[in-house]
């Protein structure tokens, strides 16, 4: 069992530095409100994210400076079957599944075909 995690858990990571492909999904339709969006209309500009300077793409880091670590992300999350923010891949850049300027995905169905996250009732 060891064995085959840990077989996941590098397949994964090297779908995540190479690139992957990246798959669409119903829960984060193209024609919903981009991230962008729903930053800027919190008051949010791209100098808040991006820094001054040359645009480039944002840091884990600094993404988990508002929003949390993904310890603190999964608990946050923790109503989901499975849980986003907890599993094999938990180290990935948020970017992989979190797109500013375009749809987001869920990266875990590159790997996971047709996985959805459930929401579960309240017990």
């Amino acid at each position: 069992m060891l064995e085959k995690l840990i077989k996941i858990t590098f397949a994964c990571l090297f779908l995540s530095v190479t690139g992957g492909f990246l798959v669409s999904s119903a829960a984060h339709a193209a024609d919903g409100p981009q991230l962008v969006d729903v930053h800027k209309a919190k008051g949010y500009t791209c100098v808040d994210c991006h820094g001054e300077g040359q645009k480039k793409a944002v840091a884990k880091e600094k993404c988990q400076s508002c929003h949390g670590t993904y310890e603190a992300l999964a608990k946050k999350t923790a109503e989901f079957e499975p849980n986003p923010h907890y599993n094999h891949a938990i180290d990935i850049d948020c970017g992989r599944c979190h797109h500013m300027h375009e749809a987001s995905v869920i990266y875990c169905q590159t790997c996971h075909a047709g996985l959805t996250f459930v929401k579960e009732k309240a017990k």
